[in-house]
């Protein structure tokens, strides 16, 4: 999580799902120098619609969600970086995020990471 991301949590704020999505990929793109791809916005969005469960269910039970938020955000990096290992995130084309996506979140998280909740793939 961003600097801003574990104050909110620290303080008892419950975090925002397309705020967990961004402190995710923000950080990853730092990480990997990879900050302003065009690719990213596009995997924010596909993880927001299909990879994190819907927001009704993220806000229904929230000690629930902010339980399962470190094994998702591993789950999600682990997803991120095997992507990167196949393509270089940089070098997508925006139409083949969501096809190179849908496989690679798939595969990682159902057997890797063994489905965290609030992960919406299983």
């Amino acid at each position: 999580m961003t600097t801003a991301h574990r104050s909110a949590a620290s303080v008892g704020e419950f975090l925002r799902r397309a705020d967990f999505t961004n402190g995710v990929i923000d950080d990853f793109a730092k990480e990997n120098n990879i900050a302003g791809s065009p690719a990213l916005n596009t995997l924010a969005e596909f993880i927001n619609e299909r990879v994190l469960v819907p927001e009704g269910e993220w806000n229904a039970n929230p000690a629930k969600t902010e339980e399962g938020l470190p094994a998702a955000r591993e789950a999600i990096i682990g997803s991120l970086s095997a992507i990167n290992e196949i393509v270089p995130i940089d070098k997508i084309e925006q139409e083949d995020v969501r096809s190179i996506g849908e496989g690679v979140f798939l595969a990682v998280i159902k057997y890797s990471h063994n489905c965290p909740f609030p992960l919406y793939f299983c």
